[in-house]
């Protein structure tokens, strides 16, 4: 079997595309920032009292999920290509992607979080096991099942090694997720600005952790074909509790609408 990179190796290759590419994809992340934010800006200036703000939010979230998810297709597909400039015609090829994308974002939230809210395990092996989903969706056409076996084959025999490495990308975002509380709200108290300042470290850092897990990805794919065949325990756990993850992400939508009426 060939050696997967070493963690030093893939933080300093990844770097060293990230600042090759950063003018194109900076540019992509920032407005992938506006999109994901539009929500908290429109809750300013007494926006968040009028009667109608549940049914708006949700409206809100699922269209910034959709323009989030054909903006990193976009993403996907520079780094897969190393263009220092955008691709012809990237925009109009990552939107007709940008369905599937979606539908694999809305799936794979409801499966985490209800396997979070079943036996928190199952929702972090989700987590780890989807991490390469995206790759044979887009680049490779296949369908978003088939994506989704084909990523939890990836670990097959190297699961440790993968979480290691995987692991080295996944744990900045928690620790940006508890920094602008620490470095923002305390001193300053303002809930929009942590908001802000939270989303913007974390849409930086998107690039950077996307291209570590293609090179990660397409050094698996040199030595590992392809396989989309799935366990039945694997197909349960994704199927129960992506039940759950979506019953739940149903009620918050309804609890929130009430608030319309």
């Amino acid at each position: 079997m060939m050696s997967l990179p070493t963690i030093p190796d893939l933080i300093k290759r990844s770097w060293q595309q990230y600042k090759e590419q950063s003018g194109v994809l900076l540019k992509v992340a920032l407005a992938y920032f506006v999109v994901e934010n539009i929500q908290s800006i429109t809750n300013l200036s007494g926006l968040a009292n009028q009667p109608w703000t549940g049914i708006v939010d949700q409206a809100l979230f699922f269209l910034g999920l959709f323009l989030n998810s054909w903006l990193s297709v976009v993403i996907i597909r520079q780094v897969a290509s190393g263009a220092k400039q955008l691709e012809k015609n990237v925009f109009s090829t990552a939107f007709d992607q940008a369905w599937p994308y979606f539908l694999f974002t809305v799936f794979i939230l409801s499966a985490f979080f209800g396997g979070l809210f079943l036996f928190i395990l199952p929702g972090l092996l989700i987590l780890f096991w989807t991490s390469f989903v995206e790759f044979p969706l887009i680049l490779e056409g296949k369908g978003i099942m088939e994506s989704i076996y084909a990523s939890r084959n990836y670990f097959r025999g190297r699961g440790w090694l993968l979480f290691n490495r995987i692991f080295v990308v996944y744990a900045p975002y928690f620790l940006m997720f508890l920094l602008p509380f620490i470095a923002v709200r305390f001193p300053i108290g303002n809930t929009l600005v942590t908001d802000l300042s939270r989303s913007l470290i974390l849409t930086l850092f998107m690039p950077f952790e996307t291209i570590y897990i293609y090179l990660l990805y397409r050094q698996i794919k040199e030595e590992t074909p392809t396989s989309t065949s799935a366990s039945g325990k694997y197909k349960t756990m994704l199927i129960l509790s992506g039940i759950v993850g979506f019953s739940l992400l149903v009620l918050v939508t309804i609890a929130s609408i009430a608030n319309w009426q």
